[in-house]
């Protein structure tokens, strides 16, 4: 089945075209990811930009609003008490509560908590009130202080992926809000995206986690605080299933290329060694051993009917050699027999008549002086003579050259000659 030559041109032809098809898909596929890559990258930066300046337009706006509410006065809050979802209140120089809103027993239950925050004299503090992420405000009022709570800006309604989770670092690296309340406190200080957020930077990146996953990192500051709004989603899950298996692909190439190579190492074994064979004993066969392409040279079907085609040529040529042999052999026999004719009919004829003409011309000289009668009937005896000698000669030539067969041609001198 793969020992003809059309699917051996098959496999050297569409095995090849099959690689660089795939090396095409493989460097697409790479482009594309790179892209992708860049586009959720910039998409992420951006969510972590804008949720970093929701944060930052909610905390600034209730850092102007706060001072100008009393708690003592809970009339005149109006709405503006409103974004103080957590309430307000006054501590005096000991930490002692003035005056609450929406009770004092609420902010009785914080008090250590803003004794703690005002040691650290920190003007914004993430606390954690019954699982929920709140913000803590503390402005100075002369020698008192007046504390503001609001939950901020949801960090779990952020659009940027299914399995993404957002959440918020302080100056130091450290997570202050996460969905997941077991990471708080954890130390990310030396992550990328982290260390950007820290010099004020905004943008994206990705890290590896330490069990091997890829994360895409959206990074951006919030102004007020020196705090960091963190965008992360696992890339794995981003990208599509078919992207994923691009991993795959090197391995298919490795693959393909090794059945490529056998199928080259198939053709050589099966074409080029075997025509080689073929070409020396052809070579052989030039030289006159014209049974050198009886033994098979393997290889495809196409190059053994070659071959076989090739020892039928060689055996032609031998028999035509053979036969022209032996028709010059014959050839040379029938000269050689016609040569012994003519040598024993001119020695048995010819030569023989020269002879007597030769004692007959003797005779005559010896008898023109003594009898002149004699002499003419010899002279009668050696024209008889001469005139058989001429006849057999003409014979001798008629032999050699018929004259039907120099005047007519082949043919009809056999037809003139059978009749």
């Amino acid at each position: 089945m793969f020992r003809d030559l059309r699917t051996q041109l098959l496999l050297w032809t569409i095995l090849p075209f099959s690689i660089i098809l795939l090396i095409i898909a493989y460097v697409g596929v790479n482009s594309h990811q790179a892209s992708m890559r860049e586009m959720v990258a910039e998409r992420d930066g951006v969510v972590a930009r804008v949720a970093a300046a929701q944060w930052t337009d909610a905390l600034t706006m209730r850092a102007h609003l706060l001072p100008i509410l009393d708690p003592a006065l809970p009339a005149q809050c109006g709405t503006a008490c409103t974004a103080f979802d957590g309430g307000i209140a006054l501590f005096d120089e000991n930490d002692n509560l003035v005056n609450a809103l929406p009770s004092r027993e609420i902010w009785e239950a914080r008090r250590a908590t803003v004794t703690q925050v005002r040691a650290q004299r920190e003007t914004f503090t993430l606390v954690l009130e019954n699982d929920t992420p709140r913000v803590m405000l503390i402005l100075a009022r002369g020698k008192q202080v007046l504390v503001g709570m609001f939950t901020p800006p949801s960090l779990t309604k952020l659009e940027f992926g299914e399995h993404g989770v957002a959440y918020v670092v302080d100056p130091y690296g450290k997570i202050i809000a996460h969905p997941d309340a077991t990471r708080l406190g954890e130390d990310l200080s030396q992550h990328e995206g982290i260390i950007e957020v820290r010099r004020g930077e905004a943008g994206a990146t990705f890290r590896h986690t330490s069990d091997g996953a890829e994360l895409v990192v959206g990074y951006a500051p919030i102004a007020p605080t020196g705090w960091g709004l963190i965008v992360e989603e696992p890339w794995a899950e981003i990208v599509a299933p078919m992207f994923q298996y691009s991993v795959l692909l090197p391995l298919a190439l490795a693959l393909i290329a090794m059945v490529a190579l056998g199928a080259i190492y198939f053709g050589v074994r099966n074409v080029h060694q075997p025509l080689q064979r073929l070409a020396q004993a052809a070579n052989r066969i030039a030289l006159g051993n014209y049974r050198a392409a009886e033994t098979p040279v393997g290889g495809i079907h196409e190059i053994e009917q070659l071959r076989a085609t090739l020892d039928a040529m060689a055996r032609q040529v031998s028999a035509a050699q053979n036969a022209m042999r032996s028709y010059i052999t014959a050839i040379t026999r029938g000269q050689e027999d016609e040569r012994l004719r003519l040598a024993r009919e001119l020695h048995d004829d010819t030569i023989q008549s020269l002879i007597a003409l030769q004692q007959r011309i003797e005779m005559v000289e010896k008898a023109l002086g003594k009898d002149p009668a004699l002499a003419s009937a010899r002279l009668k005896e050696l024209r008889e003579l001469v005139t058989a000698s001429l006849a057999s000669v003409r014979r001798f030539v008629r032999d050699l050259r018929p004259t039907y067969l120099e005047e007519l041609g082949l043919i009809p001198a056999l037809e003139m000659l059978t009749q």
